[in-house]
């Protein structure tokens, strides 16, 4: 989410001449001490953004086993074959890679100083240090961390990066603290699911559009002609015949993967801004890691123009050169540090669009949010403060309870799950899918939370996730038991989680507010 102009800190003016502009002066910015950090770094946000991506990805797999006609076990078993497929492959994948493990008796100097910066690093912060590559690859310049902890992953340092980016130490130790704070912490485990299927997406879509200008190669004639371009037109008409009855016949598939890539796209815009604040915390300053930000952006830029140029000059038929040479001219790293943190905070038409749609932030955002870290509002947690408002107004006048959020959250789910289980076995019994089947338990389970949180007391938040935690185990049970059944309707899942959602919110409201709350226990 853009940063909202009215909480950034007004820079004063100084005095210049008339007509002169006077720069903006930056702030100071916001402190990394131990006494500073706490409550700072907050994960539900990417807990509940990775849950859903996890979401997105199992309705993606269950969508194709819907198009094989896959029913019943069948379908669980493939699903659960591919998502330890999607693990594995996500763990291991770049242990294959052509890279060796840095081991200091045999290390180079430049191997060697990479391996004294991350064991650094990982002394100040007091974790175990985890092992180390470089990677043979000229043309990128960002880090990548592997494994599913501490003891068991690694880093890998591409080569673009010590060629590319030449980052100075306090440099190179930032961007080895963001990896080895991603490592060192329990959400690493949902990295490894969740970035193979976006590299799938990616891959296929790299792959295609290279196919068809292979194939619109093929189809052009070398000669223009009046034969040529009728036969062009009719294969182009044929292949928009299949394009459309295939875009008719896969829509659910191609819904289901559509949201799976936004879903997986947000984690990993989160998970950015999260590595980043874990470097600062390690390091207790952003300085270093801002620097490095910069000089990447600055690389990536100068590697792509380069690779462009060389791809439009490069005659067909001959392989482009792939060797870049490093850069001569010096970078203004702190001219682009000072330009974004002024023009992070302006509002921009349109770049909620490219937000939705782009894998990482923008290294404007992330040099400004590193700035100012408390200024970052989660799309996540401001919704979710939003209807809290809105369902505070609603609740009866009272001094809400405040229970630790653990067991409300349990209950909630298996209340969910015995709801959805007991519409499933209705319809199973109908061996229908009467919507009004699943209506019945819906009442029981809203009656019930209803009575729970009148007796508890609960305030709107408390109340708010309860009732979205119950409706997403209730909805998952009948996605997965319409799959089994072989219901075309479970493709309905957003529909079924806001009707949950609704019914049990609306008899919890009606319980709530018609009869006086027992706050004595």
């Amino acid at each position: 989410m853009e940063p909202d102009s009215k909480n950034v800190p007004a820079p004063p003016v100084a005095n210049k001449p008339a007509g002169t502009a006077a720069p903006p002066v930056i702030a100071a910015p916001e402190s990394y001490a131990p006494e500073a950090q706490a409550g700072r770094l907050r994960v539900a946000e990417l807990y509940a953004i990775g849950g859903l991506a996890l979401w997105g990805v199992w309705v993606a797999l269950m969508a194709v086993a819907w198009w094989l006609r896959l029913w019943g076990t069948p379908a669980m078993l493939a699903g659960t074959v591919c998502l330890g497929a999607l693990y594995a492959y996500g763990v291991y994948a770049r242990t294959r890679a052509p890279h060796l493990w840095i081991e200091p008796v045999t290390a180079n100097p430049e191997q060697l100083r990479v391996f004294n910066a991350l064991a650094s690093v990982a002394s100040k912060a007091g974790l175990p240090m985890p092992r180390v590559a470089l990677e043979l690859n000229p043309h990128e310049v960002r880090l990548a961390s592997c494994g599913w902890n501490i003891k068991q992953g690694g880093i890998v340092v591409p080569q673009g990066l010590l060629e590319q980016v030449q980052p100075s130490d306090e440099e190179l130790r930032a961007l080895l603290a963001r990896e080895l704070g991603w490592l060192s912490r329990p959400e690493c485990g949902l990295a490894p699911v969740l970035e193979t299927p976006l590299r799938a997406v990616g891959f296929i879509r790299h792959e295609g559009a290279a196919g068809w200008r292979t194939f619109s190669s093929a189809i052009e004639p070398s000669e223009p002609s009046e034969s040529g371009s009728w036969i062009t037109l009719i294969v182009l008409i044929l292949c928009a015949v299949i394009v459309v009855y295939l875009t008719v016949t896969l829509a659910p598939v191609l819904l289901a993967i559509a949201l799976m890539v936004l879903l997986l796209l947000a984690f990993e815009r989160e998970r950015t801004f999260f590595m980043d604040q874990l470097a600062a915390n390690l390091l207790e300053s952003a300085s270093g890691l801002q620097s490095a930000i910069a000089r990447q952006e600055f690389a990536a830029e100068r590697i792509s123009r380069l690779l462009r140029l060389r791809r439009e000059n490069t005659p067909e038929g001959q392989e482009i050169n792939p060797n870049i040479p490093p850069p001569t001219k010096p970078q203004d790293v702190d001219e682009f540090i000072s330009d974004a943190l002024v023009s992070a905070a302006l509002p921009k038409p349109g770049a909620w669009k490219k937000r939705l749609f782009s894998k990482y932030p923008s290294p404007e955002l992330r040099v400004y949010y590193l700035h100012y870290p408390s200024l970052r509002q989660r799309t996540l947690s401001q919704l979710m403060n939003d209807v809290e408002a809105w369902l505070a107004r609603r609740l009866p006048a009272r001094t809400p309870s405040q229970p630790p959020l653990e067991a409300p959250l349990k209950a909630a789910i298996m209340l969910g799950g015995c709801v959805g289980l007991a519409g499933a076995q209705l319809v199973l019994w109908r061996y229908t899918a009467y919507w009004w089947a699943q209506l019945l338990p819906l009442f029981a389970g809203g009656w019930v939370l209803g009575q729970w949180a009148r007796k508890q007391g609960w305030a709107a938040g408390v109340l708010l996730r309860t009732i979205l935690a119950a409706a997403y185990a209730c909805s998952s049970v009948w996605f997965i038991s319409g799959v089994l059944l072989g219901n075309r309707m479970a493709w309905g899942f957003p529909a079924m989680f806001l009707a949950a959602a609704a019914c049990f919110c609306s008899l919890s409201l009606v319980i709530i507010r018609t009869r006086p709350p027992k706050l004595g226990k």
